[in-house]
């Protein structure tokens, strides 16, 4: 699914799904050889890879509640906020400074908000935004951009309140269905959506042919 080259410690990473599954590899760069850095603890991941200032490699996990797991050659869960809702991390970012900055998504997929740590996972502080859909993180040094579904753009840093820097969305749009949670899953999983006002709706799953195969 996704490839990402640690520069500062000379590792390429890469992620597969295999039965149904995503497996992690990593390689030196100069080398061919790939080997899996999955490990037993390590639950099925979406199979995306991000990385802190450190280089080390961070993945999210897909079980519930949801967790944040680092790679340094051995592999470590951060701590998630303590909150009183079941978290999922969504988008992972680090800033300049090693900071990790986490949305959270909620049940049903409900965003609530972004989140900041400066110790590693042992505390989180609440930045804001709970209830707006944020689709990206981006950093600029000590700055943190986060884009939202409707909300425009904001920017964060550790010790400021949010600051909307981008423009809202018009009032009137187009609803938008946000990623299940967990995925891949087993028996359950939880959709959200955004829709630019209250409203009716009905919702279908199709399979790869475009057959409606429940309509929850």
């Amino acid at each position: 699914r996704q490839v990402s080259r640690n520069n500062k410690k000379g590792i390429v990473y890469a992620s597969s799904r295999k039965n149904n599954k995503y497996v992690i590899y990593s390689r030196p760069v100069a080398d061919t050889t790939w080997t899996s850095v999955n490990a037993d603890t390590l639950a099925a991941t979406d199979g995306i890879l991000q990385s802190d200032h450190e280089g080390n490699l961070l993945v999210k996990a897909l079980t519930f509640p949801g967790k944040l797991w680092k790679y340094d050659g051995k592999w470590s869960a951060i701590a998630n906020p303590n909150v009183n809702f079941p978290p999922y991390p969504d988008q992972i970012i680090a800033d300049a400074e090693g900071n990790l900055w986490m949305t959270l998504l909620g049940n049903a997929g409900a965003p609530k908000g972004l989140y900041l740590t400066t110790d590693g996972g042992a505390n989180w502080k609440y930045m804001g935004l709970d209830g707006t859909a944020m689709r990206y993180l981006s950093t600029d040094k000590d700055t943190v951009y986060a884009v939202t579904s409707l909300d425009g753009v904001y920017a964060f840093t550790k010790n400021s309140k949010p600051i909307a820097i981008g423009p809202r969305a018009p009032s009137v749009g187009m609803p938008s269905l946000r990623q299940n949670h967990p995925n891949p899953f087993r028996g359950i999983t939880r959709i959200g959506f955004d829709l630019p006002g209250a409203g009716d709706v009905r919702l279908s799953i199709l399979d790869l042919n475009g057959k409606v195969v429940a309509t929850p």
